[in-house]
């Protein structure tokens, strides 16, 4: 019986030492994921403007369909464009009018109301960071992966380099998804006027979706 007594409590320490080194073990992780995105939002908040090229590559689950575009990124305070050359010539453009969608192959051009989702990468994570549960995986010394799962099942997951982001992949609860890479970025470059500027000929259709 002293012994089965003894060996109970050689159990319950070593349970005691595993939840305080598993407790200890998960409080350095969220104290390092709060690093990173401050460390992040520090970086960005000084990012007036910034342009990249990007790949994107979608993703539909129930028609098992992939897509492969590719383009360039470019927005202010105020502002974003996606240029696309792949589809050849497609526009989505954010600004304080809403959002158009240009697409010349089908001559159709569309006005929606201002998205309740961002573009902008730092901005797009922050949507999320807060209904969350993250972790993070390492891939290098200066580069890592934040992953985040919100309760209705929607995964995030954010590729860092140097304290910029690198990499975006959304799948919502169905399982579609969006992935984005960019490459080449510059920050704080003069943007003209013209860059957001998106001319529709005449032959277009246009719908206007705004209230």
């Amino acid at each position: 019986m002293r012994k089965i007594c003894g060996d109970m409590v050689t159990l319950n320490i070593r349970i005691l030492v595993f939840i305080i080194l598993a407790a200890s073990g998960l409080q350095a992780e969220n104290d390092r994921l709060n690093r990173l995105y401050e460390n992040l939002k520090t970086n960005y908040s000084q990012v007036e403007t910034y342009q990249a090229e990007f790949r994107q590559e979608n993703f539909w689950q129930e028609m098992n369909l992939q897509k492969i575009s590719w383009g360039r990124l470019f927005y202010d305070n105020n502002r974003l464009l996606l240029e696309y050359d792949e589809p050849l010539g497609q526009r989505l453009l954010l600004d304080s009018l809403g959002v158009l969608l240009y697409d010349p192959a089908s001559e159709r051009a569309l006005y929606l109301e201002k998205m309740e989702t961002e573009l902008r990468p730092l901005a797009f994570l922050a949507l999320y960071w807060d209904k969350s549960e993250k972790k993070i995986t390492d891939l290098t010394d200066k580069s890592c992966d934040i992953h985040l799962n919100t309760a209705i099942g929607e995964r995030i997951i954010v590729r860092t380099e140097n304290d910029f982001i690198k990499e975006l992949t959304y799948v919502d609860n169905t399982g579609n998804q969006v992935h984005y890479e960019f490459f080449n970025e510059q920050y704080n470059v003069v943007l003209p006027d013209e860059i957001f500027r998106v001319e529709i000929p005449s032959q277009v259709n246009i719908i206007d979706n705004r209230k």
